[in-house]
């Protein structure tokens, strides 16, 4: 009976020390101990290798780092901390799914998650979460531009942005309504001009509001017509 304890106990610790043979334990400084079973925890997606980080934050982005990896929202909920939102944002952003995002409790993580989802989708919907005012009018014109949508350029509340998010979109599709619909009248002049330069069409021309720049606008558009 004593000989079979024996073994066992033996048992134990040899299996003990096999667990502990990772090389990583040969790291004598704690910081690059941590660094080294962070880089091998990632490499092998091996939540276990973080449970050695002796860092309570590194231990918990190591776990984030994974479950991301793994897309995995249920373990994001489990980790403790800040890295608990970088988690459930990056979940979110690969899922496509701005509903997540209202899980987040940090604004800063919540913003990216929002902005990202909303960029990569083409989607406005979640701008409207983000925020911050600079945040949200970048939000709103860049998907206004990716889909030449001139209607979204309207939710930016910076006139400079909302015009030059018009002024893009009215060039790219030839729609001089959109240049007429800017604040800012130069800007306005200045998109018709380059409209009727690309059609080749005087009355555009006829529309802008500065009479030098009318003017040029006539002089470019015969230059273009006698250049074709």
């Amino acid at each position: 009976m004593k000989l079979h304890v024996l073994v066992l106990l033996v048992g134990i610790l040899v299996l003990a020390g096999c667990q502990d043979s990772h090389p990583c334990n040969d790291e004598v400084d704690r910081g690059n101990r941590d660094d080294c079973f962070f880089e091998a925890a990632q490499e092998g997606l091996n939540t276990t290798l973080c449970g050695k980080i002796k860092n309570d934050e590194w231990e918990q982005s190591c776990l984030a780092d994974i479950a991301v990896a793994n897309n995995d929202l249920a373990a994001c909920t489990l980790i403790k901390g800040p890295a608990q939102d970088y988690c459930v944002a990056k979940v979110a952003i690969a899922s496509d799914d701005f509903t997540i995002c209202n899980d987040i409790e940090q604004v800063y993580w919540s913003d990216i998650c929002n902005k990202d989802i909303a960029l990569q989708s083409n989607d406005s919907t979640s701008c409207v979460k983000i925020s911050t005012m600079e945040a949200q009018d970048s939000c709103y014109r860049t998907v206004a531009q990716s889909v030449n949508d001139g209607r979204l350029c309207d939710f930016v509340t910076d006139d400079f942005q909302g015009d030059y998010c018009k002024r893009t979109i009215a060039i790219a599709t030839g729609n001089t309504s959109l240049c007429e619909d800017t604040v800012d009248i130069l800007v306005g002049d200045v998109c018709l001009l380059k409209i009727a330069i690309e059609k080749q069409d005087f009355d555009i021309c006829g529309d802008i509001s500065y009479l030098t720049v009318r003017r040029d606008c006539a002089r470019r558009v015969n230059e273009s017509i006698f250049k074709s």
